[in-house]
Parts: structure tokens; C-alpha cells; sequence
């Protein structure tokens, strides 16, 4: 799944959070997650109305070239026209058995 749009200009120091909150007050994406606070941020979960349940995952690529990344949405400040990728992912066997609350 492949989802993409060029939003307004926001600061430099934006996040890919505000980033995407600034293309869907443009009317541009939804998405949805929770917020798990400072420390790991917001986990988005669905976007576009396509929800990733269990053990589905949005994987974030960015960076020049396409890599996925070690931050999440509101820690992650992505470089002026850079384009990000979300790609509906799901977690290898191994994970789950290792974490099943995933």
C-alpha cells in the first residue's frame, strides 16, 4: 500500500508528526494511533481508514535512500522535501512469540 501527497511547508525543526497533522488539517490523509507519552511517542495505527490490527504494523521508511526507521512519527524531524513511505508490515513469527501483547 502506498499513500502520498506534498503538504504545505511546516518549520524546520517539524516532526514527521506535525508534518502529517499539517497534510490532515490540508485534507490531504487521516490517520490515528495512541499516544504512549514522552518517552515513546505516537504509535500510528491507522491511516487513511486502513487500520493495521494485530500483528500488522505501519512501517515508516525515509531518509535518502528509503530505510526504515529507528524513530517514530513525533521524534523524527524528516529533511525539507524529503518523501516519506508507510507501508501496512506484519511482524515476523518470531516477534510475536517473543512479545505477544504485539
Amino acid at each position: 500500500l502506498r499513500y502520498g501527497h506534498h503538504c504545505d511547508r511546516v518549520d524546520d525543526s517539524a516532526t514527521l508528526e506535525d508534518a502529517m497533522t499539517a497534510a490532515q488539517n490540508q485534507g490531504m490523509m487521516t490517520f490515528g494511533g495512541k499516544d504512549y507519552g514522552p518517552q515513546l511517542g505516537f504509535f500510528v495505527t491507522t491511516i487513511n481508514g486502513i487500520e493495521a490490527t494485530s500483528p500488522e504494523y505501519w512501517q515508516i521508511l525515509g531518509g535518502q535512500p528509503l530505510a526504515p526507521l529507528q524513530l517514530g512519527v513525533s521524534n523524527y524531524v524528516p529533511v525539507d522535501g524529503e518523501k516519506d513511505l508507510f507501508r501496512l508490515e506484519t511482524y515476523k513469527e518470531e516477534v510475536v512469540a517473543e512479545h505477544p501483547e504485539l
